[in-house]
């Protein structure tokens, strides 16, 4: 794929990258706006987010 880019031998997507980038801003939004969550289950749900993502590719 010639999009990807090889940072320190992992290569990425820089269209996944942008995507993954855009949910956790809004999740983080929505978040500040609610205070629904502690800054541990914002990590929680930023991780298994970027699992997903990682997995579907």
């Amino acid at each position: 794929m010639a999009d990807e880019i090889t940072q320190n031998g992992v290569k990425i997507d820089p269209k996944k990258a942008q995507k993954i980038l855009q949910k956790i801003i809004i999740k983080e939004n929505n978040n500040l706006k609610t205070k629904d969550k502690n800054d541990g289950q914002m990590e929680k749900i930023i991780q298994d987010l970027i699992q997903e993502e990682v997995e579907c590719y």
